[in-house]
């Protein structure tokens, strides 16, 4: 499933310092979870924001505070306990991307 996202997102394996891999699973399911209920506007309307912040929220470059995650998942009438069931198996099944190794001068 999220080998879609590594193709869709570049930064996802270039240890972008903007995203990281939880950020971007994250951005992901909550994305998954928008389409076909509301646009990004609509959801930012709701939240009181833009749809620019919710972009950065999917594309993995905003970090969500677990409150806002909880008010999105209200939003989107998702379960959080199956998002974060969801959430969990991505992670497992995603390996870390780490930076190279830099050796002492």
């Amino acid at each position: 499933m999220l080998s879609n996202v590594k193709k869709r997102i570049p930064a996802y394996a270039g240890g972008s310092r903007s995203r990281n891999r939880g950020n971007v699973i994250v951005g992901f399911l909550v994305a998954r979870a928008r389409k076909g209920k509301m646009t990004q506007a609509e959801l930012g309307a709701a939240l009181g924001r833009d749809q620019t912040m919710v972009a950065k929220i999917e594309a993995g470059v905003r970090q969500l505070d677990p409150s806002e995650l909880l008010v999105i998942l209200d939003l989107l009438a998702k379960d959080a306990g199956e998002f974060f069931d969801e959430l969990r198996t991505e992670l497992a099944s995603t390996p870390f991307s780490r930076s190279p190794a830099r050796s002492k001068p």
